[in-house]
């Protein structure tokens, strides 16, 4: 039983140690307004995102990868939602060592 109790507090402690934060390890990711445009890229590999507004609130969010571009999102009711899907796209790629503008 103490064996077991040892092991725990061990990998436990080990397990704090070694954990750091989103934040800490991510860079700040560009805010994406509605109608902008945003590239991503990683050595060869460009990927973008853009804004389209559609009717008088809605919106779709456009990407663009491997030059094929193709609507990830849409909203009849407000550009807030292509906004909000793009970030964290947008978290995701500089995550994953993307530089986006």
């Amino acid at each position: 039983m103490i064996n077991f109790l040892f092991f725990t507090l061990l990998f436990l402690t080990a397990c704090q140690h070694t954990a750091t934060s989103p934040a800490a390890t991510t860079q700040s990711a560009p805010s994406l307004a509605p109608s902008e445009n945003i590239t991503c890229s990683l050595q060869k590999d460009v990927r973008r995102l853009r804004i389209l507004p559609v009717q008088d609130k809605g919106c779709s969010l456009q990407y663009t990868k491997y030059n094929t571009e193709k609507s990830i999102a849409t909203s009849q009711s407000s550009k807030q939602h292509c906004v909000d899907i793009s970030k964290r796209i947008i978290t995701q790629l500089t995550q994953s060592g993307f530089s986006c503008e």
